[in-house]
């Protein structure tokens, strides 16, 4: 069930990453097609993804990184609450507001996989602009942009589904 869960994760972020990369390429009037945003997508970001999904199942599964796995899930749940008060929205998550982020707990191996986590990501930023560059031959400028759409996309989904809630 986790490796299911896990490639239907990857697949969703590849649409994403599509989608959001392509109307970025759009928003700047660089686009030379879809294709061009599949191939950067594709061929570039793909290796990223696995990376990415598969330390997250690795600190998710394994007991030796717990200070790393509450690291990130308590990064994520102050990521949702900084949108939560920006929106001046009253909800609360389930396991509510994190203490702290609780880096003093952090094994050797946990530190091994976020800073796997930090490379994949950086690597992953680093392609889409060269993707943009390279693919839709734009700007420094507009690839940064482009990027900076992608980079965003995680603000708009937690922003819907606050008010999504909050509707509902």
């Amino acid at each position: 069930m986790a490796f299911i869960q896990n490639s239907l994760f990857i697949s969703i972020a590849t649409a994403i990453t599509l989608v959001t990369f392509h109307a970025g390429v759009l928003i700047v009037r660089d686009s030379q097609g879809i294709v061009q945003s599949m191939h950067t997508v594709v061929y570039t970001t793909s290796a990223y993804l696995v990376a990415t999904f598969s330390a997250v199942w690795y600190l998710t599964n394994q007991a030796g990184v717990s200070g790393a796995r509450q690291l990130i899930r308590n990064l994520q749940a102050a990521f949702v609450y900084a949108i939560i008060d920006a929106l001046g929205a009253g909800v609360e998550l389930p396991g509510g507001r994190p203490d702290s982020l609780g880096v003093t707990t952090i094994s050797t191996e946990g530190q091994w996989i976020l800073a796997i986590l930090t490379l994949t990501l950086l690597y992953y930023l680093f392609s889409l602009y060269l993707g943009a560059r390279i693919n839709h031959r734009a700007t420094r400028s507009n690839a940064a942009i482009t990027v900076l759409a992608v980079a965003l996309s995680p603000v708009v989904y937690v922003t819907g589904s606050i008010i999504a809630y909050i509707i509902s």
